[in-house]
């Protein structure tokens, strides 16, 4: 293996280092899904392919994060594994109880309260799993935030008049594990310059006007795509 290949930033890879509301959206699809194969004449095929489209790119990402002894990688994508799992089963469960699927050995009341190890075993990993939910619902909103922060400070650099020549074609934010904590950030600018044109300051102005505004410690790489453009006749 290379050691000059950042594994996180292959887009691939890094797409599914930390929860997002896309992943939580494919997990959600994945367990509906899944639900109506087995409560349907639908081919019970379709539930493995549509789990697996939620599990498998995160349990890859795993491993290429322990592979590569990068372990905020394999954090971030073992975080999104866990969720992804909760997220397809409780969804199958709604999706099941919908359809008019019950549980056979539904117990009293009285009995789901007794401390037994099996119930106190189930209570911990209930709440821990509710905690991770919780923590990476908030994670999402927070890079939404930073997506919609970065996206503004890039126009606003941008908008200078020493770069009125360059045309905006894309911007990329992501962050990892460390991102989960509100440390780190990645962004990823697209423009279009003209053949010859050097802007060697604007990666360094994009860097701490976004670092200003989201306190976070940003790495900002700016990409550009030349062009030339003829007249008419």
């Amino acid at each position: 293996m290379s050691p000059t290949v950042d594994v996180g930033r292959i887009s691939v890879v890094g797409s599914f280092s930390t929860p997002t509301l896309l992943t939580l959206v494919i997990a959600v699809v994945a367990g509906a899904a899944g639900a109506l194969a087995l409560a349907t004449d639908l081919p019970v095929a379709i539930a493995g392919v549509a789990v697996a489209a939620a599990i498998v790119p995160a349990a890859a990402a795993v491993g290429i994060g322990v592979v590569w002894s990068q372990p905020l990688l394999a954090l971030g994508a073992f975080a999104l594994l866990l969720v992804n799992v909760v997220f397809i089963n409780l969804t199958a469960l709604v999706a099941l109880f919908g359809f008019g699927y019950r549980p056979s050995n539904l117990g009293g009341f009285s009995e789901s309260l007794s401390f037994t190890p099996q119930t106190v075993i189930s209570t911990v990993a209930t709440v821990a799993l509710v905690v991770l939910v919780v923590a990476v619902l908030f994670s999402t909103y927070q890079y939404f935030l930073f997506g919609q922060t970065v996206n503004r400070n890039v126009d606003e650099v941008l908008a200078q008049p020493e770069y009125s020549d360059l045309e905006l074609a894309s911007v990329s934010t992501e962050y990892g594990a460390a991102g989960l904590l509100g440390r780190e950030g990645s962004v990823t600018v697209v423009v279009a310059r003209t053949a010859g044109q050097q802007y060697p300051q604007l990666p360094e102005r994009l860097r701490n006007r976004i670092a200003a505004e989201t306190n976070r410690a940003v790495t900002v790489e700016v990409r550009f795509i030349e062009y030339r453009r003829v007249g008419a006749g």
